[in-house]
């Protein structure tokens, strides 16, 4: 039986899109890696460049907070929120009218 007064608060709120089950800026430098790989008619060593990168960039973000480095792009409007799904208020805006 579940609890009427329970909440369920989604775990996945500030995290990035999933690309099957890697986070995309995880798969991001993997992906570019074997870009290079291919024009540089090496797509080994590109991918595993890539990998490279990744997991050096998985270390640095697991000291921080969940979703920090995209909060980070969006301060410096590098990243674009998305309007559409705000449900808070713009701090801009100090009248409404009907």
């Amino acid at each position: 039986m579940s609890n009427p007064d329970r909440i369920d608060v989604p775990t996945l709120i500030d995290e990035p899109s999933h690309i099957l089950i890697w986070q995309w800026d995880e798969t991001l430098p993997v992906c570019i890696g074997l870009i290079f790989g291919i024009w540089l008619d090496s797509p080994v060593l590109g991918m595993l460049g890539g990998y490279l990168l990744t997991s050096k960039y998985r270390r640095i973000r697991d000291d921080k907070p969940r979703g920090y480095y995209f909060h980070l792009l969006m301060e410096n409007g590098l990243y674009p929120a998305k309007k559409s799904i705000s449900s808070m208020q713009s701090i801009l805006v100090s009248r409404y009218y009907k």
